[in-house]
């Protein structure tokens, strides 16, 4: 089984997404504005956070967050 069969995501869907720099200081701002929810919410802001580090993002930190694993 595909990834995309799972979650619909294909080849040629990502290929007309914006990328994360084009859409770093919205999600900042959508993130300092609601609770932010994950599985292993610890290990996804590692990436996050880095990529608003690559994205010159001056400053992020979510309003809230919920881990979803503990």
């Amino acid at each position: 089984m595909r990834a995309a069969h799972v979650h619909g995501i294909t080849n040629e869907v990502l290929t007309r997404a914006h990328s994360f720099a084009a859409t770093a200081n919205w999600i900042s701002a959508l993130a300092m504005t609601n609770v932010l929810v994950g599985h292993n919410l610890p290990f996804d802001l590692r990436f996050i956070t880095n990529e608003m580090r690559l994205a010159k993002v001056d400053y992020f930190q979510p309003a809230a967050s919920a881990n979803t694993l503990s």
